[in-house]
Parts: C-alpha cells; structure tokens; sequence
C-alpha cells in the first residue's frame, strides 16, 4: 500500500528540463498523486467542513480515513527536559515560527511582532529546528508558553511537547490543523499589533 507519482522520474525531469509541465500539474497532487489506498480521494476534499474533524488534523484525517489506519495510536506526546537557559529566564516565553521568507504560508511582520512582544517584557525566541536540531528545538519550546506559527511544520513540534500554540490562520481554515488557537481567516496577514494584542491577552488568561 502506497502512494506514488503519476509519472515516472525519468519523465517528471524531462518535463522540468524541456519546461512542458502544466501548472496544474505541479500545484495539485490531485494531478500527480496515485495510490494504493482506497481512501486516497477524501484527500483532495474540503474535509475540514464535514460534520466530525479529528482532534488531531489533517495528520489524523490522512492515517485514518484516507490510508486506513483506523486502529492507529494518535498519541503525540515525547517526553523532553525543558530547556534550562530560558525556563530559568524568569519570564513568559513565546516562540514565533513565522520567518520563511519565499514561502505561501510565510507571515511578512515577525519581525514587527518581536519587538512589540518584548517591549512588554516577553522573552521570545524564533524556531528554527535546522539551525539549532530538533531534540534543542523540542527542549526550547517546552520551556515555552505559548508558540506562534504561520502553519507550518512548527505547530507539530509544540504539539509533541505541550506547548499551546496559536496559528496564523492567513488563508488556511485552521480546522484542517485544529491548534489550541487560531487568528480569522483573511487574505491579508493580520497587523503585528493586532496580533500582539491577541497574545498577550492569551497569555494573560493562561496564568
């Protein structure tokens, strides 16, 4: 059972090469997936607006209605020490997960939101498990209150640790990730103080 591309490798890097790839093509995996699961064609739905969304998201949804893995165990927990430097600092912790430059779901204001949120006194850190490795960044966001991510790869990390987390929902409907917290849905990124404000108000009634 697996999934697989439409093409062989051979035939996708000729496409590259000779630039005879549709758009289409690229963009939408309903065009260049196959699979061996029968549950495959739920992945290419509005899911997310369906009457019973998993706890645990689309990697929930994808094990369990669309490969089949109905018995699976969708426990995500990893038992870490928190990091020792920033759960001594004495202050609320925030982690951003929001610089990606270039890509869709990259939030442009992360720098704006770093300086707001530590002129109130918040110590705040960015994610960057390529940089610092994923056992340093697991440890550094369970010494964390809360996480701030575009959605992205971040909010499954906080996840494994129990670090809150709150998405920048931008244009993904954020039932498809089902986080702790979610900004409304816009098109444009929502302002560095608007934002601020939310956090902190979160943080206040975390206390």
């Amino acid at each position: 059972m697996r999934n697989y591309l439409s093409m062989s490798v051979q035939e996708l890097l000729d496409g590259f090469s000779r630039q005879t790839l549709t758009a289409e093509y690229v963009n939408n995996a309903s065009e260049y997936l196959l699979s061996t699961f029968t549950g495959m064609p739920r992945w290419f739905t509005r899911w997310w607006e369906g009457m019973l969304v998993p706890d645990g998201g689309f990697p929930e949804f994808y094990l369990r209605a669309c490969c089949g893995f109905e018995p699976i165990d969708m426990q995500q927990s990893l038992q870490i020490a928190a990091d020792a430097q920033l759960s001594q600092c004495g202050k609320t912790v925030v982690a951003l997960s929001t610089e990606q430059p270039g890509h869709v779901l990259h939030y442009p204001y992360g720098q704006q939101l770093t300086l707001l949120l530590q002129q109130t006194g918040v110590e705040v850190w960015n994610v960057d498990w390529q940089r610092d490795g994923v056992e340093a960044t697991l440890a550094k966001l369970k010494a964390s209150n809360l996480l701030v991510a575009a959605p992205t790869a971040g909010q499954w990390l906080a996840n494994l640790v129990g670090c809150t987390t709150l998405v920048i929902s931008g244009q993904v409907d954020p039932r498809s990730l089902m986080p702790d917290y979610a900004t409304d849905m816009s098109e444009s990124p929502i302002e560095a103080a608007e934002l601020a404000e939310d956090i902190l108000t979160l943080l206040a009634q975390s206390e």
